[in-house]
């Protein structure tokens, strides 16, 4: 009997899904115990605003206490907030908190959409190797939004199918509901709502239902959202940070979008693993074109296409129309790469022939080995860190006031007692009009750095930041100063003699 038990439980994935937990659980914990979760300059707003609403102060930064924040939607914060609150824990046990039943549910959720779909147990088990090994697990050893974005995304999309293979609307009400949590976690849901409401009007007019239903998906975040919105309006907060300021796309974005493709597929070796892969899987859908016509002709495929194709043309208007610094980086785009993986998969475990299989598990075997190479990387990303120890440590303890083009790579207390700032500003990198204060800001660090009061620090990784101050300016500013250069960039010291 209960080898009988082991065998059912083996046969439906759960002692996988088990086992795989498991893992991912003790290596979370481990390595967020020697390489604490990271901040980036997005992590600090989140805490600060999560550390006010604990205090009940609201969701208000310390520069503006008076106007509700509006440029982050309060979901992650309130998140921790909460956490805070109800464990006493500090902020930064919160976040891991936040970040290790975020990734567990993410993955609980996602293997209930492969089960959607009839996939064996040891595919369901590959595809959710390949997220633990992408940059999408980053994600979750960073305080970012995105950590509880994926399991509510996760859960909306199942209630999505839900509602196409049963036709009840109970599943339209929990997929807009799910829909209402998203938008309060990333704006960037909007994109996703507009392309998922296309496919759920085209399933009514494919099956000639009453478009009333629709109704049943739009109302719930139409609420959610609006109740946020009222209370934005309310509060006078309405501006989300971003103002109407056309600006084409340019080749930063580009940059953007191939290394993020990158990133996903293969973190630093991309012509090694990546290139091949995307040949062998063009040949191999090339081999099977009837097969590959057949699944694109069902519905529920064509909700992976909506949302492919309408999330990118939204993030593409969006950097039109209003944020020039929005970019196709591996965060924005991850419901990109979650309809990419879910596309590709049912393509290769569905659509094919036997006599396929040998090629099937060479791309397969690329595919894993392209993302088998990611915690290499993240060690490159730790050993970073670790330099940057040693170099916060010199700066912080030789001058008062410290400039750079990337204040994220410091850590949380610097930016605390403003020893850290960044660059003066010649332009709003969101709207791109022109900094009026940028001349003063210039001359003020000026002169703290002919006083010896501040230095300069500046990375090369980051010079695409084209609306700060750059080295060729900073050169003309300072003509009579040496420059330092170390691994990472330059150094605009003013040493005392």
């Amino acid at each position: 009997m209960n080898f009988q038990i082991l065998y059912k439980i083996r046969q439906n994935g759960n002692l996988y899904l088990t086992i795989l937990l498991l893992l991912i659980s003790i290596h979370f914990w481990v390595y967020t115990h020697f390489f604490p979760v990271k901040y980036f300059s997005d992590s600090y707003i989140y805490l600060e605003l999560a550390k006010n609403l604990s205090a009940g102060k609201g969701y208000y930064l310390a520069e503006n206490p008076h106007q509700i924040y509006s440029f982050y939607p309060p979901l992650y914060s309130l998140f921790i907030a909460l956490v805070q609150l109800l464990t006493g824990l500090s902020s930064y046990a919160s976040v891991r908190l936040v970040s290790y039943f975020s990734l567990l549910l993410f993955l609980y959720l996602f293997d209930k959409i492969l089960r959607f779909y009839d996939l064996k147990p040891v595919w369901r088990l590959g595809i959710l190797l390949l997220f633990w090994f992408s940059s999408t697990y980053v994600i979750y050893l960073i305080a970012l939004s995105e950590q509880i974005f994926l399991p509510l995304f996760s859960a909306h999309i199942y209630a999505l199918l839900k509602w196409y293979k049963y036709r009840k609307n109970k599943y339209l009400w929990r997929a807009g509901l799910f829909m209402g949590f998203m938008l309060l976690t990333r704006y960037a849901a909007l994109g996703l709502l507009f392309s998922e409401s296309l496919w759920i009007l085209w399933i009514l007019y494919r099956y000639k239902i009453s478009y009333h239903r629709i109704f049943a998906f739009l109302l719930p975040p139409s609420i959610v959202f609006g109740t946020w919105y009222a209370v934005l309006y309310l509060n006078r907060s309405l501006t989300m940070g971003r103002k109407l300021v056309i600006h084409p796309p340019n080749k930063f974005h580009l940059k953007d979008l191939i290394i993020s493709i990158s990133n996903w597929l293969s973190p630093g070796f991309t012509p090694y693993f990546v290139l091949p892969a995307f040949v062998l899987l063009a040949w191999i859908m090339n081999k099977n074109r009837k097969q590959v016509v057949v699944l694109l002709h069902q519905d529920d495929t064509w909700l992976w296409l909506f949302n492919f194709i309408g999330y990118l043309l939204f993030i593409t208007a969006t950097v039109f129309l209003f944020d020039h610094t929005t970019s196709y980086d591996w965060r924005m785009l991850l419901p990109v790469y979650f309809s990419f993986v879910i596309m590709v998969a049912l393509l290769l475990s569905k659509s094919f022939k036997k006599r396929m299989k040998k090629y099937i598990g060479l791309l397969l075997a690329l595919i894993f080995a392209s993302h088998l190479v990611f915690f290499a990387q993240l060690n490159i990303l730790v050993e970073e860190k670790n330099y940057m120890k040693g170099l916060e440590t010199y700066l912080q303890t030789s001058y008062l006031y410290i400039y750079t083009n990337t204040p994220d790579v410091f850590p949380e207390y610097m930016q605390k007692d403003n020893h850290l700032q960044s660059l003066p500003f010649k332009y709003d990198p969101k709207s791109t009009l022109r900094n009026p204060d940028y001349n003063k800001q210039l001359e003020l660090m000026k002169k703290r750095v002919l006083q010896h009061k501040a230095v300069i620090i500046y990375f090369d990784k980051h010079d695409d930041r084209i609306f700060l101050t750059s080295p060729d300016e900073l050169n003309q500013i300072f003509p009579d100063i040496k420059q330092k250069t170390f691994s990472k960039g330059i150094i605009f010291e003013n040493l005392k003699e």
